[in-house]
């Protein structure tokens, strides 16, 4: 195993809408001529959400081996699903959406992010550009990356 990066988005400190936020980050604390293999963990408020469609996650991390193939865009910057935390606090609304390492399949990258300006969105499972309309609330994305040898 080798040395692992945990980089923590907030959703509060990003800019732009609920369901696209971008954020800064400086990728130079991680070596560039190495592979990763990512990994992450997702939290929300999302404040009773219907879900009447799967939230799927969206990242900008410059390569991906994950392929959406729909009808009305093919994406790279896949990093998986979110699904709703816990029981419903009434018959059809949930109180958050989650995700965790053992939620969605790891990924790999060649090389660190290049770009400092990172997006993160939500998107239907309908539609790969159709913006997910329920509110996320806050939320807290950690991406980990472990360094591969």
């Amino acid at each position: 195993m080798g040395r692992i990066h945990n980089f923590v988005l907030n959703g509060a400190f990003g800019t732009g809408a609920d369901h696209s936020k971008t954020f800064n980050i400086d990728w130079d604390k991680m070596p560039s001529d190495c592979s990763y293999k990512l990994t992450f963990a997702f939290t929300s408020n999302g404040q009773g959400d219907q879900f009447t469609q799967v939230a799927n996650l969206y990242c900008n991390l410059g390569q991906s081996h994950n392929i959406v193939a729909s009808s009305d865009n093919l994406r790279g910057d896949f990093l998986g699903f979110l699904k709703p935390l816990g029981f419903p606090i009434t018959a059809t609304n949930y109180g958050a959406l989650t995700a965790d390492i053992n939620t969605n399949p790891p990924t790999y990258l060649y090389r660190r992010p290049q770009q400092t300006s990172t997006t993160v969105e939500f998107r239907t499972s309908v539609s790969t550009t159709a913006n997910y309309t329920t509110g996320t609330g806050n939320y807290t994305l950690v991406l980990s990356f472990e360094e591969l040898e």
